[in-house]
């Protein structure tokens, strides 16, 4: 992979060139979505879950907060290498 394009990361190989659509929806756990999906409430995910790849397995990094959890999304890291613990950040002198 090269740099190229504005700084968008592209691939040379255009034999995989699929769009990706990460979906990210906060505090959603698998047991109710896949009840929505199986008593069809919710059709465009139902249609994405069989049209794509949807993992009920994930585990969260910690702290389980949103912004963490896509930092760590984003940077393929764990709060410990990325540096964002969360919205609130700890500082001792606040003691």
């Amino acid at each position: 992979m090269n740099l190229e394009d504005g700084g968008r990361i592209v691939k040379k190989d255009k034999s995989s060139n699929k769009p990706v659509i990460l979906l990210n929806i906060d505090s959603l756990m698998p047991q109710p979505l896949e009840i929505a999906v199986q008593t069809d409430q919710t059709p465009a995910l139902k249609f994405l879950m069989e049209n794509g790849m949807y993992f009920s397995n994930m585990v969260n990094s910690f702290p389980t907060m949103s912004v963490t959890i896509d930092s760590s999304l984003l940077t393929g890291t764990y709060p410990d290498k990325h540096q964002i613990p969360g919205l609130h950040w700890f500082d001792t002198r606040n003691l």
